[in-house]
């Protein structure tokens, strides 16, 4: 017989919130059966599910895990396949047989692992999210990609310097581009509990992972004054987990590698720069206004020609240029990275051609400053 511990963990976690099979069953989006057979022993959750339930009960998923292999009989079925094959045999044999029931028992092991990693190699991920904006404070924001659900959870944002009053609207989208056009995935009302999850009735995407390297958020104040704010942020992705391992619960630690400059604040308050706080310098310059986040090493421009706002982001770190441009109407008409090490550039809106002009301005005023 098959064990049920699993089974009976499921079942126990269940009652002690007071659910109904069929309630937990809507919770998890799955049949009432399902959470039935489950608890019964008759079937199991997969590997991705079980990572939900841990998450819905908040649990630890290897716990969990440890139990569904627990509950697997086919060790026994080997060891009692041994034994028969032993009691066959004359004594003479005994010390032969040992050897191989321990070979053939070790096998076995070896093929269950290997089978439960097939069946669930790759197909779960876990990300930290950053926002690549440094008006917003940081966030501890988190995306679980999985072949049934995928969940991003942002928080509470907050924004640097900004106050809200009561009689402000605030306005947050998220939203993708493909193909240089914008497609909203959801809207909120407020900056609390930023939760996104195709599971949810109301949201029509089958993968969000198609569309991590061009997610955004933005955030639009309207203030009692008929004035509008507006910021804008792509999501950043750091893989943290992914079970590409039969075990593995290390995180993926970045491979690029920054060692900060001890010279570069001086380099730029010797040059025109000032400290504004503990953590900030700031120059401006005819209409260019410059920041360096010292602690980020981010430099960040804004600046307008004619009608048009420039939103610039230059990491220290990574050599990485990003670039929003957006009309008097405050409607983004150009949105691109730039990787000036690489000459290479990823255009997301507009025609993107105005890099060189730009890293121009950063050259002159921020990198052959700190390289004096």
């Amino acid at each position: 017989m098959k064990g049920n511990k699993l089974g009976d963990i499921i079942s126990n976690l269940r009652k002690e919130r007071d659910l109904t099979q069929k309630e937990l069953a809507d919770e998890l989006c799955v049949s009432d059966k399902s959470v039935s057979r489950w608890e019964n022993g008759s079937t199991y959750p997969n590997i991705d599910m079980i990572y939900i339930i841990s998450k819905y009960f908040g649990v630890s998923f290897y716990n969990l895990l440890e139990a569904r292999m627990a509950d697997d009989n086919e060790d026994d079925e080997v060891v009692d396949a041994v034994i028969n094959e032993f009691h066959r045999i004359t004594n003479k044999g005994k010390r032969r047989l040992k050897y191989f029931a321990i070979a053939s028992l070790v096998i076995a092991i070896i093929l269950v692992i290997a089978i439960l990693f097939i069946n669930s190699y790759n197909k779960f991920k876990v990300y930290k999210v950053y926002l690549d904006n440094d008006n917003f404070l940081g966030i501890d924001g988190i995306y679980v990609d999985t072949k049934i659900k995928d969940e991003l959870n942002l928080g509470n944002l907050q924004l640097r310097n900004i106050t809200i009053n009561e009689k402000d609207s605030v306005n947050v989208d998220l939203y993708y581009i493909e193909n240089g056009k914008e497609t909203i995935i959801i809207n909120y009302s407020n900056l609390n509990n930023i939760n996104f999850s195709n599971h949810d009735c109301y949201i029509k995407i089958d993968d969000l992972s198609k569309y991590i390297d061009n997610l955004y958020i933005r955030v639009t104040i309207n203030k009692d004054s008929d004035d509008s704010i507006f910021f804008d942020s792509k999501l950043n992705f750091v893989l943290d987990f992914s079970n590409n391992k039969i075990f593995n619960n290390s995180n993926i630690k970045e491979l690029t590698k920054f060692s900060d400059n001890n010279d570069i604040e001086t380099n730029l308050l010797n040059n025109g720069y000032e400290k504004i706080n503990e953590g900030t310098l700031s120059k401006s310059i005819k209409n260019y206004y410059f920041e360096y986040l010292i602690q980020s090493s981010k430099l960040i421009l804004n600046y307008k020609v004619d009608e048009y706002k420039y939103n610039v982001r230059y990491n220290l770190k990574s050599a990485e240029l990003f670039v929003q441009v957006f009309n008097e109407k405050n409607i983004q008409i150009e949105n691109y990275y730039y990787y000036p090490e690489k000459d290479e550039k990823n255009c997301n809106i507009g025609s993107c051609n105005n890099y060189q002009e730009i890293m121009k301005i950063v050259n002159e005023n921020f990198l052959d400053l700190i390289n004096k």
